[in-house]
């Protein structure tokens, strides 16, 4: 009787189980299939080079080969990247010229060498702007690095000053065609730079601006302008990567600009870093919820690193004991 039940459980459990096999091959294969292949690259030729020559209106190229190549783009480069960076250009041939489709380029940027800066720089004057809410006290926790890690003086720009960042825009756009004026949306920030410098007698300018962006995720992580972050926890984690139809989405995350300006309004330095996804998951398999900014500073350890990421070519090189500096 015993020998008899165990046959007929095995025949039934025979019977159960392909299904459970079938679910096995089923759930990867489904989470294969709705995978996006990798982002396309635009339409056109592509080139990388080097940054030879910047002007508002062309940007040239030497190619691998040895080759320059003059592009046309559509915004003003010339405080976006430097001369002598390495870039990947994607362009098309249009009326006797070749139009620049899209620019991939450092997110750091030197316009002059980062010894000149440190030799040169020893105050500093802080433009805040944000698109974000709740900003001060990133701006507050930024002026406290620099001062005991760089060995500046920062001083706090005036408030008149960063709550108008809309103001600067509209003084730049052309009336009659109502597209933006490069070169006068250039000398504006130069400007404003050389008369606050003047004000603080200040070495130089540090414009701080956050935006805020929107940034494809996957099972929860999302990776932009040199960040990466996860924003859920473990367990909804696994549970969404075991699933058929995968976590992807866009989520708000907070992007932050610096340029460091000479007290004439050069553009000395820039860098472009993600700093935060702006949405957080309390526990698993609940809801995001809004994360602010101040939230984010809490965690104290993340956001120190972050900064010496950010600052890094910047702060003074300290010398090994026994070890001849670098001239």
């Amino acid at each position: 009787m015993l020998l008899l039940s165990m046959r007929n459980f095995r025949s039934r459990w025979r019977w159960k189980r392909p299904p459970v096999r079938l679910l096995l091959i089923l759930i990867p294969l489904a989470f294969f299939l709705v995978t996006p292949c990798a982002a396309r690259e635009p339409k056109g030729r592509k080139v990388l080079g080097l940054v030879m020559e910047v002007s508002p209106t062309s940007l040239t190229l030497m190619a691998v080969d040895g080759t320059d190549i003059t592009l046309i783009p559509q915004e003003d480069f010339t405080e976006k990247v430097a001369i002598g960076s390495q870039v990947t250009a994607w362009y098309v041939p249009h009326g006797g010229g070749n139009e620049l489709r899209r620019l991939e380029c450092p997110l750091e940027n030197f316009f002059y060498s980062a010894k000149e800066i440190r030799t040169v720089v020893r105050r500093i004057v802080v433009l805040p702007t944000s698109e974000v809410p709740d900003a001060s006290g990133f701006f507050e926790a930024v002026a406290d690095f620099l001062k005991t890690s760089a060995g500046w003086q920062v001083e706090p720009g005036k408030q008149s000053e960063a709550s108008q960042p809309q103001s600067s825009t509209l003084e730049v756009i052309n009336a009659a065609t109502g597209e933006v004026d490069r070169k006068r949306a250039v000398k504006t920030g130069r400007d404003a730079s050389r008369r606050l410098a003047a004000e603080a007698h200040a070495d130089a300018v540090l414009e701080i601006h956050i935006e805020q962006v929107e940034v494809n995720s996957n099972q929860y992580k999302a990776a932009w302008d040199g960040a990466e972050e996860t924003f859920a926890r473990g367990t909804s984690r696994v549970l969404t990567y075991l699933s058929a139809v995968p976590a992807r989405d866009e989520v708000p995350a907070a992007t932050v600009v610096f340029r460091l300006r000479d007290a004439r309004g050069r553009m000395l330095w820039s860098n472009r870093r993600g700093f935060a996804v702006l949405v957080k998951q309390d526990h698993a398999l609940a809801k995001l919820r809004t994360r602010t900014l101040s939230e984010v500073l809490t965690d104290v350890p993340r956001v120190q690193n972050w900064f010496r990421t950010v600052f890094d070519s910047l702060l003074p090189r300290v010398v090994p004991a026994g070890a001849v500096p670098a001239r």
